[in-house]
């Protein structure tokens, strides 16, 4: 099993107001690993189960992990980040997202339903499977 860990890219190309491309970028990995399928399996496995709030409905199966980090201020100060990171759907991942919540404490209820948020604008736009998908009429979205 290889994991490659990729340049942030934030952007595909730039183009001119008539749509000529003036820019491309390419992919850039950084670096790969190589491990045992078995150790990555066991790792999703474990992501597949942690507990958050904010993903109630989602409509994709997800690998997550919160956390929580502590980060000193100032000399003596210390405070607790919430952390997120997700990425969907699971088994064809289309989408990896990162959230960190200055003095957020636990990242399960301060950084996740921000990724859930970011998850669904980009459901809505482009698609976790490739389709945009009209969210007005999702269930999650009435009351």
């Amino acid at each position: 099993m290889h994991g490659k860990r990729m340049k942030p890219q934030f952007v595909s190309k730039i183009t001119d107001p008539d749509g000529k491309v003036v820019k491309e970028f390419k992919p850039e990995m950084l670096n790969e690993a190589k491990f045992d399928k078995a150790y990555w399996d066991l790792i999703e496995l474990g992501m597949s189960r942690v507990k958050v709030q904010g993903f109630e409905g989602f409509n994709y199966d997800y690998y997550r992990k919160t956390g929580t980090s502590e980060q000193e201020v100032a000399k003596g100060i210390r405070v607790e980040n919430g952390v997120f990171i997700a990425y969907a759907p699971a088994q064809n991942p289309t989408l990896a997202v990162a959230v960190v919540v200055p003095e957020g404490n636990y990242g399960a209820y301060s950084a996740a339903p921000i990724a859930r948020a970011i998850f669904d604008a980009y459901d809505e736009a482009v698609g976790l499977t490739g389709t945009p998908r009209n969210t007005s009429t999702d269930q999650q979205f009435k009351n």
